[in-house]
């Protein structure tokens, strides 16, 4: 059977508050991991392979360069914090699989098959 959820996107002003909080909750929660890019997670991971990702803001410069440049992830990841603070749930990602079924293929020229969520860089 194919894993239809992927991870569930929480955007987070502060990883240790994110933390803190899912502890709280009896989770746990990886190590922080800093992308290569202008953002850090420390995700809670579920036994079918899905997982929360909260998700922070390490550099607004890089991020900003990046929403500049045209990367739609973190242009619409900007949009949400500047609407909805910078604490809560962002969104749904299915795994790509998923998406192409429900969307009857029509999708796939416009999903990303890695982490690069450029504009003209999305097979």
């Amino acid at each position: 059977m194919m894993r239809t959820l992927d991870h569930l996107l929480l955007t987070a002003g502060s990883l240790s508050l994110s933390r803190r909080r899912l502890q709280q909750i009896d989770f746990i929660v990886a190590s922080n991991a800093n992308h290569p890019f202008c953002t850090a997670n420390a995700c809670v991971f579920f036994a079918d392979g899905s997982y929360l990702e909260p998700l922070a803001i390490q550099d607004q410069v890089l991020c900003d360069e990046a929403v500049s440049a045209g990367n739609v992830f973190f242009l619409f990841d900007q949009q949400y914090r500047m609407h909805n603070g910078d604490d809560g749930f962002s969104a749904l990602v299915v795994s790509k699989q998923a998406a192409l079924r429900f969307a009857g293929g029509c999708l796939k020229d416009f999903l990303p098959s890695s982490a690069s969520h450029r504009k003209g860089n999305l097979s």
